[in-house]
């Protein structure tokens, strides 16, 4: 039986935008030069000495790294990292941006491109904005979170939704959230993509 969202599932806002960059990623995996989405988005020692190497120096915005999204091999690796930022200004508004890093074969490493993502916070301060989550990203760390999540997909169908991120949430008459989830087609050979929903 297939499901439209109405009523309580449009609390958890699937809205199928795709992350700017990872859409390509899943599309071009297993190609030379693609994006690759990694089984486990858990930021190893590896990754985070290239971060910290590229983010040396960087004014303005703190970035905290928190889950590697993708790599491509390419004349070096890129990296496209998800991080909680905030402007460095007393009482700034968290939100969460893709960080992208170029790391080069002799060991140098550079930020080559930073995305907000929406929904994730900036408004935090405005009644009925969105609020960074300033905590565990994990869902399945919120029972609320993965239930609602759980509960909004019942019954979709063409599409697996893995939740990989708790970025923000938003009160209204109830709660909405916004999570990063990685979207795999039900076909044959299907290549993953990151989406909000």
């Amino acid at each position: 039986m297939k499901k439209t969202l109405t009523g309580r599932a449009l609390a958890v806002l699937l809205s199928a935008l795709l992350v700017l960059g990872l859409s390509t990623a899943a599309s071009a995996a297993g190609l030379l030069g693609g994006w690759e989405l990694p089984e486990n988005v858990a930021l190893e020692d590896e990754t985070l000495a290239v971060f910290e190497t590229a983010a040396e120096g960087l004014l303005g915005v703190d970035y905290e790294p928190l889950a590697l999204l993708g790599t491509q091999v390419v004349a070096g690796t890129n990296y496209c990292v998800l991080c909680r930022a905030r402007v460095t200004a007393p009482d700034a508004t968290p939100y969460f941006a893709l960080v992208y890093v170029y790391a080069d074969l002799e060991g140098g490493a550079k930020i080559v491109n930073i995305v907000p993502l929406e929904n994730t916070g900036a408004a935090g301060a405005l009644p009925g904005g969105w609020i960074a989550n300033a905590d565990e990203i994990d869902p399945a760390a919120n029972e609320d979170v993965a239930a609602a999540f759980d509960q909004a997909l019942e019954g979709l169908v063409g599409a697996k939704y893995e939740a990989v991120a708790c970025l923000s949430r938003q009160v209204v008459s109830g709660t909405n959230y916004c999570l990063l989830a990685k979207v795999t087609p039900v076909v044959p050979d299907p290549q993953p993509t990151l989406a909000q929903v």
